[in-house]
């Protein structure tokens, strides 16, 4: 595979998963007939990395975009646990397993209906901040 090209000896030690994020790529930049990346489509990859830092993720992301020859966008699996349960729900029913080290991913499919759970209060949360957002609106209006 293309992408093992940027992982070095080093890059590999660091890395415990890696899920590409294929389903949400199909709604930005895949020719939907063959279901391919087209040349300006970019890369988008949920890693997790046993030194959870902003740094490590940017420069896997730099090493790849080398290797694979355009954009490659890099989330932080522990950050979208914590921050985006939406998005890490899409990433488990979506996603493809590029490399899975230490059993976390798997794990995690087994914690869905939880995610899940977490998704739609996530969801109905962000939905009742936008309804109260307009009846402010209209209020200011009147």
């Amino acid at each position: 595979m293309r992408l093992a090209r940027g992982w070095n000896g080093h890059t590999r030690l660091y890395i415990r998963s890696v899920v590409e994020l294929t389903g949400l790529a199909r709604e930005l930049g895949v020719d939907e007939r063959t279901l391919r990346r087209t040349p300006d489509s970019d890369l988008d990859l949920l890693v997790s990395l046993r030194e959870d830092r902003a740094d490590a993720a940017v420069k896997l992301a730099v090493r790849l975009e080398r290797a694979v020859g355009r954009d490659v966008d890099v989330a932080r699996l522990n950050r979208v646990r914590d921050s985006a349960p939406l998005l890490l729900l899409q990433s488990l029913d979506e996603g493809r397993v590029v490399l899975d080290r230490d059993g976390e991913w798997a794990a995690l499919q087994t914690s869905r209906g939880e995610i899940a759970r977490r998704a739609r209060d996530a969801h109905e949360a962000r939905r009742s901040r936008a309804r109260a957002s307009v009846r402010e609106l209209l209020a200011a209006e009147r």
